[in-house]
């Protein structure tokens, strides 16, 4: 069935709580509007303080999320991760809308960091904040950057002390005894030399030869 615009405007009510239902019905842009898309704009506006997820697409939000970022003395590769991959998604969110420029939005990823990491990934993607032809269209591989930057351990005394750690809490396998039945004997190791030296034997045959002659 195909529907105007202005039959899923009639019925959005019904699909609400009775009293946000109402509060619909009053809208002027319920009562005269024809297009789904000003309905839909309308609405996030009016209940945009009351939707969380609206709230995180904000420019402020953004700001709260590197300044937390920042304060973390020493944070995990997992909360490293969690940071870049919700940054991006905000960050992309507000550059579409035009509420900040890609400019802003590498400043803002770059405080996020310590100096040291953050001078790393503005050596490696050969950013100069003062150029801000440095910054456009450098987001992926200042993203990819810090990913290998914060979620890899390249430390090579981390890694020593890993593996002492490894090896200090690995189990000693104890050397197994030698059965007895495993132990050589003396006559299989080498019953042809044993010959030599007993009576009979090859050596002792060519002595008595050499005394006959």
């Amino acid at each position: 069935m195909d529907w105007t615009d202005r039959q899923p405007i009639k019925k959005m009510p019904l699909y609400c709580e009775t009293t946000l239902g109402l509060y619909i019905q009053e809208l002027d842009i319920y009562r005269d509007g024809e297009s789904w898309d000003d309905f839909t704009i309308v609405l996030k506006s009016e209940f945009r303080e009351d939707d969380s997820e609206q709230k995180r697409n904000t420019e402020t939000y953004l700001q709260r999320l590197v300044q937390k970022m920042r304060k973390e003395n020493d944070p995990s590769i997992a909360a490293n991760r969690i940071f870049i991959f919700e940054f991006e998604r905000r960050s992309n969110f507000l550059v579409a809308k035009l509420v900040i420029n890609e400019h802003t939005r590498i400043v803002l990823f770059l405080q996020a960091f310590s100096d040291k990491i953050g001078d790393k990934l503005c050596k490696r993607c050969k950013i100069d904040i003062d150029d801000t032809s440095s910054t456009a269209h450098v987001w992926l591989k200042l993203k990819k950057e810090a990913l290998n930057i914060c979620t890899k351990d390249y430390s090579q005394m981390s890694k020593l002390w890993k593996t002492k750690k490894q090896l200090e809490t690995s189990p000693v396998k104890p050397i197994p005894k030698m059965r007895e039945e495993q132990q050589p004997r003396l006559e299989e190791v080498s019953p042809t030399l044993l010959s030599r030296g007993r009576s009979g034997g090859p050596l002792d045959k060519v002595t008595k030869m050499m005394k006959n002659l």
